[in-house]
């Protein structure tokens, strides 16, 4: 399956693919073929069915995209979803810090979670450190509501790396936070780095 995908974008022509998932009578052939030349979204719906994640990082996609196919619940353990979302959101915290440079709630809130994760305090705890961050953040808006920090989305990624305790991972949604509403190519590139390391097994 992987020489196919390849040769996919060797030759800019997902029929490739499809002819070869029809020749092995793959149970997704049919639905590949709907998805016609959308080149990202072939690979998104192999991943699991011919293509294992690491595989993906080969692929001439954007760091954006190839951000998301990973992400997807499913396709990661959960656990590893959170704690990559901790990983992405403390790689921008700086950022926040670099304004506040007193206030540790936000950064608290993110090792909480981590000590949530290996099980060394529990969901209450864990809620307490939530709370605390969204406070710290609350009162640095200004009459619109908005946060005044240098890049707004820091503090959505922090917040979401907290919220999702206990519950289901948002760790596609910390990436793109991260990254920013103009989509820092510079993060994208630390984000696809970060999980080339985990999947190759080398992560902390």
């Amino acid at each position: 399956m992987l020489s196919q995908i390849e040769a996919m974008f060797e030759n800019d022509d997902p029929r490739v693919v499809v002819e070869h998932l029809k020749a092995i009578h793959h149970p997704l052939a049919g639905e590949i073929e709907r998805l016609d030349n959308h080149k990202a979204q072939i690979v998104r719906a192999l991943v699991g069915h011919g293509i294992e994640p690491p595989d993906v990082l080969h692929f001439p996609l954007s760091p954006k995209l190839k951000v998301e196919i990973l992400l997807r619940r499913g396709v990661l353990d959960d656990s590893v979803l959170h704690r990559i979302g901790c990983d992405f959101a403390e790689h921008v915290l700086p950022q926040f810090e670099s304004v506040f440079e007193n206030d540790r709630r936000p950064r608290e809130a993110i090792e909480a979670k981590r000590n949530w994760l290996a099980g060394e305090i529990n969901l209450e705890q864990l809620y307490e450190a939530r709370s605390s961050a969204w406070y710290s953040s609350y009162f640095r808006r200004d009459s619109f509501g908005r946060p005044v920090i240098p890049e707004v989305s820091v503090i959505d990624a922090i917040h979401c790396a907290a919220l999702s305790a206990g519950t289901v991972p948002r760790a596609s949604k910390i990436a793109a936070c991260a990254a920013g509403y103009y989509d820092n190519k510079d993060v994208r590139v630390w984000q696809v780095e970060c999980l080339r390391e985990l999947l190759n097994g080398n992560a902390p």
